[in-house]
């Protein structure tokens, strides 16, 4: 479903835009209940998940805490085209990109563990 060339245009190329605000879409979808372009991985009318505002909150909250302790780097050496071309993808019942990085504490050893004590 998000690889539907109809719904997204180029699937496969890196296009972070087509995720942003409405407002800085040149053309909103049509597709789905009010035209929330993400609204299929919730689900639609009466069997739309009841926790989807918890699990957009919780894994907002995820990535930032993330991002406060790390530095999230590319592998060196490791380049992928605009077309996405140098991505592998997982298989299976669901498939993600395999995106090799490494993760450089931001503060000393003792200030990472304070900032990850903090966040449990």
């Amino acid at each position: 479903m998000a690889r539907n060339p109809d719904k997204f245009p180029k699937p496969t190329r890196f296009i972070p835009e087509r995720h942003m605000s409405k407002v800085a879409v040149k053309e909103p979808s049509t597709h789905g209940p009010a035209s929330d372009d993400i609204s299929f991985f919730f689900g639609f009318g009466r069997r739309i998940c009841v926790g989807r505002h918890v699990a957009d909150a919780s894994l907002f909250a995820a990535v930032v805490n993330i991002l406060t302790v790390f530095r999230l780097e590319r592998v060196p050496g490791w380049n992928v085209g605009p077309d996405a071309e140098g991505v592998k993808w997982t298989g299976g019942l669901t498939t993600h990109p395999v995106f090799p990085c490494i993760f450089t504490p931001r503060h000393t050893k003792e200030r990472v563990s304070q900032l990850i004590k903090m966040q449990c």
